[in-house]
C-alpha cells in the first residue's frame, strides 16, 4: 500500500464513522416519541416493540433488570456490534419518566456529535501528525541501525521499533 492509497483509506474510514455517528445521533429522536407516548406508565414489553415498531426493527429495548433499561441499535463503530442510545434508571414503581428518557438520549445525542465533530476537526491534523510521527520513526529505525548488536543486548536496546504505519 502506498502512502497515498493509506491516507485515502484512512479519510474513507473516518468519513464513514463521521456517518455512523451522525446516524446514531439521529437515531436517538425516536426515543422521545415513545418516551412521551409512555410517560407515567409502567414500564412493560409495549415500549420495546413501539419503539422497534417506529425504528422499522433498527432500534430495540432490553430490560435486564427490573430497573434498568438500555436502549440500542446495530451500530459500526469500530469493532463493536451495538451502539447504546439511552440507557435509563426506572423510579417510581418503574414508570416511563419520558423526561429521564429524553435527558439520556439527548447525552448520547451529544456525544456521538462531539465525536463526529472530533474526527472532522482532526482529520487534516491527524495525517500531518501521522506523517510527521513516520519520519521520526523511520530517524529512529536509522538511529538504532548504528547501535552495535552488544550494546543494544547489554542496555536493552530494540533492534527495530514496530509501528502499524503505511507501507511505502
Amino acid at each position: 500500500m502506498t502512502k497515498e492509497e493509506f491516507y485515502i483509506n484512512a479519510d474513507n474510514n473516518a468519513d464513514s464513522l463521521v456517518a455512523e455517528y451522525r446516524r446514531l445521533a439521529a437515531l436517538t429522536d425516536i426515543i422521545e416519541v415513545v418516551a412521551k407516548e409512555f410517560d407515567g406508565l409502567v414500564y412493560n414489553k409495549r415500549f420495546a416493540e413501539r419503539i422497534s415498531e417506529i425504528s422499522d426493527g433498527i432500534i430495540y429495548a432490553e430490560h435486564p433488570s427490573n430497573d434498568i433499561v438500555n436502549i440500542l441499535t446495530r451500530g459500526k463503530i469500530h469493532s463493536y456490534p451495538f451502539a447504546t442510545l439511552a440507557s435509563v434508571v426506572l423510579t417510581d414503581g418503574n414508570r416511563v419518566s419520558a423526561q429521564d428518557f429524553i435527558a439520556k438520549a439527548n447525552e448520547v445525542k451529544q456525544m456521538y456529535l462531539k465525536k463526529a465533530q472530533d474526527i472532522e476537526d482532526y482529520k487534516i491534523a491527524a495525517r500531518e501528525m501521522s506523517e510527521e510521527i513516520q519520519e521520526k520513526l523511520e530517524a529512529l529505525q536509522n538511529c538504532l541501525a548504528l547501535i552495535p548488536v552488544d550494546i543494544r543486548q547489554l542496555y536493552k536496546i530494540p533492534s527495530h521499533i514496530k509501528a502499524d504505519y503505511y507501507v511505502c
